[in-house]
């Protein structure tokens, strides 16, 4: 109980952050600007510290390694990422001692978890003349990291999964990603993040950055997840009770709503010739559908839309989550039983196992 006390002062202390910070974005206009190179070379000569080895750490350290930088990970020893660290031929540090060697150090730990790590085990090896490189804006959007005197803070956000970062850079492949600044002590705090951009494969064929600020990324990112991500899960439920009440069986019905990977090539086709561009390349009855139906949907949608941003530029949803781990995530797992015990999830793993049958 102490210990749970504890971690709830802790997020209310880390909540105390500026509440106009999030609302205060740039004008329209064409003003974003996007980049297709960087300068890994710049870091050679150079200790990059990658802090946490999660999905996305491991990704990064490995990806800046295997283009020539030399690069440490901070991690608890003795737990399952360091161990993972070790095995793919990294020497993993404990984080304190990780911070203190980086000339760059790169903030990778999971957004719930950064905050209270970065004061007690970062920050206190971020000197003067470092760079300190966010894989996330959402800490610094809601004034929950202290920002270190004399050191560069940027950021490199990479807009792909964990697994699909290292799996591109192996294929000669780059992804999405947003890079910026956040205190510019030197002048080349962008050049800092455009350089582990460019060691991390972000730039390799096909791939881009796109400047924000800190504001900016963990607004789109938040919304991004809260908004399309959200809906569409719920639209899978949904459509999944409707079509199983309607006659059509529970595995044909997955293969139809995700299973088939047809859901994922259209996002593939948004990202290539954006979302109408991708309707034009459907049939005139899968295209007149959608056209005649969105717009019942996005009434429905902008009502709950319209309450979501309010949460997250108010600060509620952050003090929601930070209380949540706080609390052990009761709630978090709770709704993770639910849905692993559904009708969908069963259907889903006889799908799965009927696949790994054969023929």
């Amino acid at each position: 109980m102490i210990l749970t006390l504890t971690r709830i002062e802790v997020a209310r202390r880390l909540l105390k952050y500026n509440r106009g910070l999030l609302k205060k974005g740039r004008p329209y206009g064409p003003m974003v600007r996007v980049f297709k190179q960087g300068r890994a070379e710049l870091l050679r000569g150079k200790t990059v510290a990658v802090i946490g080895y999660g999905n996305v750490g491991r990704s990064i350290a490995l990806n800046l390694r295997d283009s020539g930088l030399s690069v440490l990970v901070g991690d608890l020893l003795g737990s399952e990422y360091a161990r993972r660290a070790k095995a793919d031929g990294l020497e993993p540090r404990p984080i304190p001692e990780a911070a203190e060697l980086g000339d760059v150090v790169v903030l990778a730990l999971p957004d719930d978890a950064a905050p209270e790590i970065y004061r007690t085990e970062v920050l206190p090896g971020l000197h003067s003349g470092k760079a300190l490189v966010l894989t996330s804006g959402f800490p610094a959007a809601y004034g929950l990291l202290q920002l270190p005197g004399g050191v560069d803070v940027a950021l490199f956000v990479p807009k792909a999964p964990g697994p699909a970062i290292r799996d591109r850079y192996l294929q000669g492949r780059g992804y999405a990603a947003v890079v910026g600044v956040v205190e510019d002590v030197s002048g080349s705090a962008l050049d800092v993040a455009l350089a582990v951009a460019d060691g991390a494969g972000a730039f390799k064929q096909g791939g881009f950055a796109v400047e924000a600020s800190a504001r900016e990324e963990a607004l789109a990112d938040l919304l991004g997840e809260q908004i399309l991500k959200a809906s569409l899960l719920a639209a899978i439920e949904v459509a999944f009770e409707l079509m199983t009440k309607a006659g059509v069986p529970q595995e044909l019905a997955a293969v139809e709503l995700y299973g088939s990977g047809e859901l994922g090539e259209l996002g593939r086709l948004m990202s290539l010739v954006g979302p109408y561009g991708a309707l034009r390349l459907q049939s005139p009855v899968d295209a007149y559908g959608q056209l005649a139906r969105a717009g019942t949907y996005r009434k429905a949608i902008a009502r709950v839309a319209a309450r979501v941003l309010e949460e997250i530029l108010g600060g509620d949803f952050p003090r929601e989550i930070y209380l949540e781990r706080a609390a052990g995530y009761v709630k978090f797992n709770a709704l993770w039983r639910s849905v692993t015990a559904s009708e969908l999830a069963q259907a889903d793993a006889r799908l799965r196992a009927a696949l790994r049958q054969g023929p």
